[in-house]
């Protein structure tokens, strides 16, 4: 069964700190998602790949 995984919305976003890096990331709403609908991901990658999610 094949589906397409959709990012809905921003939800939150944090900034996890890696020894001396810190990566900004932001909570994924999806649709069409099996298990969790929210996930962590990284902020650079959403502006990326869906940047109608960050508006303006």
């Amino acid at each position: 069964m094949n589906y397409i995984e959709r990012p809905v919305a921003i939800k939150d976003s944090k900034i996890k700190t890696l020894r001396n890096k810190e990566i900004k990331q932001v909570l994924v709403q999806w649709q069409h998602r099996k298990g969790s609908d929210l996930t962590w991901e990284p902020e650079d990658e959403m502006r990326r790949f869906y940047p109608f999610l960050f508006g303006k």
